[in-house]
């Protein structure tokens, strides 16, 4: 990952991280930001010379408002697609585990045009057509419009998504 992404990537979670603690501060909600697992490596005295962050973290964060759990990973692009190489076959699997639990299972996308709240269910099977290899020209990412479409809520450039109230409806309807 090049570290203009890795930046981009930041920058999203620290707005996230800013709506989540409004969101806190309100009682609306409980937001627990889920970091990733550090591996420490040593050298064969015991002396620590690096650390890494292990890849099969948690989705990033877990909300739970009103008895009821929502889990969320945050995805940044610098392209008005959002490419599905972009989630890994863990993340995919816990969001899977979620929603088997009566969660619900979010992807907050942001784009430079935009930031989305996509429902997970509604990818999910874009995401295994593309994973088992099957996916055709054009359906390895989705485009602005199959963002739109799948989310709870999105908002243009600027604006701060608030997503939680339109995804709490959600799993109202739902269940």
């Amino acid at each position: 990952m090049s570290r203009t992404h890795a930046n981009r990537g930041k920058i999203w979670e620290r707005q996230l991280d800013r709506y989540h603690a409004l969101l806190q501060s309100s009682g609306r909600a409980l937001v627990t930001r889920n970091h990733p697992e550090v591996v420490v490596k040593r050298d064969r005295s015991g002396k620590v010379v690096g650390a890494s962050h292990r890849a099969t973290g948690a989705p990033d964060y877990t909300i739970l408002s009103g008895g009821r759990t929502i889990m969320a990973d945050a995805k940044s692009t610098r392209q008005s697609r959002w490419a599905l190489r972009l989630l890994e076959p863990h993340q995919a699997n816990t969001l899977d585990a979620v929603e088997r639990q009566g969660g619900l299972a979010l992807l907050l996308i942001n784009t430079p045009d935009g930031s989305y709240a996509v429902l997970w269910s509604l990818v999910r099977p874009w995401w295994m057509n593309w994973h088992a290899g099957e996916a055709g020209r054009g359906d390895a990412s989705l485009t602005a419009e199959q963002m739109q479409m799948f989310s709870v809520c999105w908002t243009r450039k600027g604006v701060m998504l608030d997503y939680l109230q339109s995804a709490l409806d959600r799993m109202e309807v739902r269940g």
